[in-house]
């Protein structure tokens, strides 16, 4: 997702983005770190990978003969983010 280490693995489907505001209500990930080029070999934006893993269950007729089975597909995307901005909400009383 960005910064080394940063990963982000989630179960199911998700929730399809509809223009709402907010965090995903059940698989995200919340950038910390502005993508400053010393931090990402001077380009400036994270990269991205994304695997869709789909199991792919198959049932039809070879010679004759009922046949089924099941694969694993996966299907990766990369690209790049730039951040730029981080917001921050400081709550409680300053000490």
């Amino acid at each position: 997702m960005g910064p080394p280490g940063a990963l982000v693995s989630c179960d199911g489907p998700g929730t399809p983005w509809a223009g709402q505001s907010g965090p995903s209500p059940d698989c995200g990930y919340v950038y910390e770190q502005r993508s400053l080029p010393e931090r990402t070999s001077g380009t400036g934006a994270w990269e991205i990978v994304a695997t869709a893993v789909w199991t792919v269950a198959w049932s039809g007729v070879s010679g004759g003969e009922p046949v089924d089975g099941q694969e694993t597909v996966e299907v990766p995307a990369t690209t790049t983010l730039e951040i730029g901005e981080i917001q921050m909400l400081v709550t409680g009383e300053a000490r």
